[in-house]
């Protein structure tokens, strides 16, 4: 359960870059291991309102992440891949516990990234990937996870044809749908309904391009449920016309 309480450690970006050459030059990593203390050495709390975290929860986490992942083999294959992201993502909104503006702090995706989970990262991108540990944030191999469980919650465990990663890109990294959620998981719904052949690229990117160009005088933010699920559905009925008739 997300309360949204808990304030985690942070460190720089000279520092993420410093610990990251170090797991480089290490090769490659164990597990991370429950069992070790995280080492917090030039990392601390913000105190921006919240508890801090305690070495217990993030020792939690290590377990949690091990155990989803355990026997989670070829992630070179997209379907495994999706398969981490699902389940990583599902054990960083349960277990964080965190304030939400903490996570919007590069500072501690790093100190998660490379003083937490290490190892867990390193499983899903290599460390040679600088970009997806220590880059720009919606390439950051955690937080990304994290804001599309926020988004999305449930819907990403759709367990006939889930949503691909150029559907959550689309869905969860657009301005229109970051800036309301409600559109995001109204669209992902008509998404998965989609029962069509090569739905992401035939009908998805048609889809959210339809939505995109309905919304462009339209303040969301402004509509009621009702009124933003209507929006959503005539998108889908003009796509499915359009697609019909190809």
């Amino acid at each position: 359960m997300n309360t949204g309480q808990l304030l985690y450690h942070r460190i720089n970006k000279h520092e993420a870059e410093r610990r990251l050459q170090e797991l480089q030059a290490a090769g490659s990593l164990p597990p991370d291991s429950p069992t070790t203390p995280v080492d917090l050495v030039s990392a601390s709390p913000r105190a921006t309102g919240g508890i801090p975290v305690t070495q217990q929860r993030l020792q939690l986490l290590r377990t949690r992440a091990s155990e989803v992942i355990t026997g989670l083999d070829g992630l070179g294959t997209n379907q495994a891949a999706a398969e981490f992201d699902r389940r990583i993502s599902a054990v960083l909104w349960d277990t964080l516990d965190i304030v939400p503006a903490e996570a919007a702090s590069m500072e501690v995706w790093w100190f998660l990234g490379l003083a937490v989970l290490p190892g867990t990262a390193a499983s899903r991108f290599p460390l040679s990937i600088a970009a997806r540990h220590v880059g720009p944030p919606r390439r950051h191999v955690l937080r990304r996870l994290w804001f599309r469980r926020q988004a999305l919650g449930d819907l990403l465990d759709a367990s006939t044809n889930p949503l691909v990663e150029d559907e959550l890109v689309g869905l969860t990294e657009r301005t229109i749908f970051v800036s309301d959620p409600r559109l995001a998981r109204a669209a992902a719904q008509f998404i998965l309904g989609y029962e069509g052949m090569d739905r992401s690229h035939l009908y998805t990117r048609r889809f959210l391009r339809e939505i995109q160009a309905r919304t462009g005088t339209t303040v969301i933010g402004a509509l009621n449920d009702t009124e933003l699920a209507g929006l959503v559905s005539s998108a889908d009925q003009r796509v499915r016309q359009y697609l019909e008739g190809a």
